[in-house]
């Protein structure tokens, strides 16, 4: 069991945690300094959770259990300023879990940005693992990742934006990495499938890879199909196969499809 003091919320707030025989119930303590909307977003990795939104006096104001691995969500229109206490389960079996809370009408809880997909959340160990598996193009890119946190400033998909998250990916910080560089690393030689093309592969295989980020923070992937990140950098507004994708489903017409752990 954890107790964890969240302070008034006036932000919104996310967290990756554990719950299960070991540790049954997380409970997340905060204030409210005004009355206000609010919304709990709950998700179970591995089996579903149960939420229980208690007021100071130890009532249930709310109390509900997500659907296995789907996300569930509880929202009351006028939340008093006082003090709450949210309880975390895991009735079935022991999971990871993720949950955000949001006030007064707050956006997109975990990145700010108003988009609904295409974003990552990194977990409590702060590591991102990559391995890449096939080289099923001609071309000669790079993949990159950055962190999206303040990044709600900038219009997503406009040059601001692009340089931005081209500047985090070349920073080699928890803001951002290239993760693959086609042009100077290769594909695992000992993958066996078809991923729809041939496999261009060539050059040395780093092995599965894994980069620091910040515990709890949204990231993005860049895709810069036939170019390198610092090209976009340099030219945010770079077009043809240089143009780069990104993950994000509000800034490019076609989302780049990829898995990360």
């Amino acid at each position: 069991m954890s107790n964890v003091s969240i302070g008034n919320l006036n932000n919104n707030y996310f967290s990756i945690d554990f719950a299960g025989k070991t540790d049954p119930i997380d409970t997340y303590n905060f204030g409210r300094i005004n009355t206000g909307s609010f919304r709990v977003t709950a998700e179970g990795f591995s089996s579903g959770v149960g939420m229980q939104l208690l007021d100071s006096q130890g009532k249930v104001i709310k109390d509900i259990a997500t659907n296995g691995t789907n996300s569930g969500t509880f929202s009351i229109d006028n939340l008093g300023s006082a003090s709450y206490a949210l309880k975390i389960s895991a009735p079935s079996r022991d999971t990871n879990y993720q949950i955000t809370l949001t006030p007064d009408g707050k956006v997109d809880p975990l990145t700010g940005l108003g988009v609904d997909s295409g974003f990552f959340a990194v977990d409590a160990t702060g590591q991102v693992g990559f391995d890449w598996l096939q080289d099923g193009g001609s071309y000669k890119g790079e993949v990159a990742i950055f962190s999206v946190q303040g990044m709600e400033k900038f219009t997503p998909g406009s040059p601001e934006f692009i340089k931005e998250a081209a500047r985090r990916a070349l920073s080699n910080s928890t803001f951002g990495h290239v993760v693959i560089s086609d042009p100077t690393e290769g594909a695992n030689p000992q993958f066996d499938g078809l991923l729809g093309e041939a496999n261009y592969n060539e050059g040395d295989y780093s092995g599965p890879k894994t980069f620091a980020m910040k515990p709890g923070e949204a990231f993005a992937v860049m895709l810069v199909p036939n170019g390198t990140v610092q090209n976009v950098f340099n030219n945010p507004n770079i077009g043809g196969d240089k143009r780069p994708l990104l993950s994000l489903s509000s800034t490019n017409p076609m989302m780049l499809g990829c898995t990360v752990k």
